[in-house]
């Protein structure tokens, strides 16, 4: 007999004939799925494996077993993110897969279950490098990189403290500018360019738990309408052996003190395309960032009243780009040459892509 929908059905999460799998990718020999779900019903989801000739279906890795931190818990919130449990996974095209859970690395390589990484615990935010050899990490505010075959992290700043931090995104740029990550490995895994991050400028909100066991006060630095920005500087480090790993250099995007750090994406020719947001919103600079810490700006986007902030940027094998923009006042494709030129437009009319 066919069930009514009620009212506790429809206000409650995951919705109705919402259960279906999410973050579904096949391996890298085209034989399996990963994907995130849980129990029927539940938001608490599990990494699993799916292999498609036989329809077996294999656990990777189960939901965290302890409270989510803070910074877990405000990460999940500015992401909008309503599921429980594991939430996001990270894959290479060698099969390599990287779950942060209850602050630690785990790892799972040819469709193993998970293992965790030794001396690695207290985890912000982790990047697996593509080629599935190393791991970004951030650990109280400052940047280590450790490999996967194990051994003691590196280090690769030390100059975290209240205010300041590094390899995060700042409130701003996950709130309002959807960039949720601060730490960008280049395309071959051999450098890193990250944030730091000062907002010791900005005043310090405080937001009271009154109804908690323990009463608490919960303090965050905020960035007023009319007030100043946290201050974002780029920086690259080199991980490979043979270069000097204790040195991180600073790259100057020619940023104004209130400017945002919208977008990067890393090049396939080597470094990244940088894109930066002055606060009037009005313009979209794109930079070249090279491993040695270089840039030089390659265009500028304008439009009016304000630039909407999109993840559609894709650099070609040849170093041209693939974008979408509104320049003609409906989002469109575009491609770029390898030195920022306009080259075509790809899609018309009174539509949007």
């Amino acid at each position: 007999m066919t069930r009514r929908l009620t009212i506790a059905d429809v206000v409650r999460q995951p919705l109705p004939g919402m259960d279906a799998p999410t973050r579904v990718r096949f391996t890298p020999d085209g034989k399996s799925l990963t994907y995130l779900q849980g129990p029927l019903g539940s938001l608490v989801r599990s990494l699993w494996q799916h292999e498609l000739a036989t329809g077996e279906r294999r656990l990777l890795a189960g939901p965290a077993q302890g409270r989510l931190s803070r910074d877990e818990e405000l990460r999940r919130e500015r992401q909008r993110e309503l599921g429980e449990g594991i939430t996001g996974y990270q894959a290479t095209d060698e099969g390599t897969l990287l779950v942060v859970r209850d602050g630690r690395l785990f790892l799972s390589q040819d469709g193993a279950p998970v293992t965790p990484l030794p001396e690695v615990n207290g985890v912000q935010d982790a990047r697996l490098a593509p080629d599935g050899q190393r791991v970004a990490f951030v650990q109280s505010g400052d940047l280590f990189v450790v490999a996967v075959s194990g051994g003691s992290p590196l280090r690769l700043t030390d100059d975290a403290g209240p205010g300041t931090f590094n390899g995060l995104a700042e409130y701003v740029a996950a709130e309002e500018l959807g960039r949720f990550v601060g730490t960008w490995w280049s395309a071959d895994g051999q450098s890193l360019t990250f944030t730091h991050v000062d907002e010791r400028d900005l005043p310090v909100v405080g937001i009271a738990h009154l109804a908690d066991d323990a009463p608490a006060v919960e303090e965050h630095r905020y960035p007023f309408a009319g007030g100043p920005n946290a201050r974002v500087t780029l920086r690259v480090a080199a991980t490979i052996e043979q270069v000097p790993t204790d040195v991180v250099l600073d790259v100057d995007l020619g940023m104004a003190p209130d400017d945002y750090l919208a977008r990067v994406v890393a090049h396939p020719g080597g470094g990244w395309l940088v894109a930066v947001l002055p606060r009037d919103q009005r313009s979209l600079r794109w930079l070249r960032v090279q491993p040695d810490a270089s840039a030089h700006e390659l265009w500028i986007e304008r439009a009016d009243p304000w630039i909407n902030i999109d993840d559609d940027t894709r650099v070609l094998q040849d170093g041209r780009t693939l974008r979408t923009t509104e320049r003609s006042g409906f989002r469109h494709l575009e491609v770029r040459a390898a030195d920022g030129r306009f080259e075509r437009q790809l899609t018309h009319g009174d539509w949007v892509v």
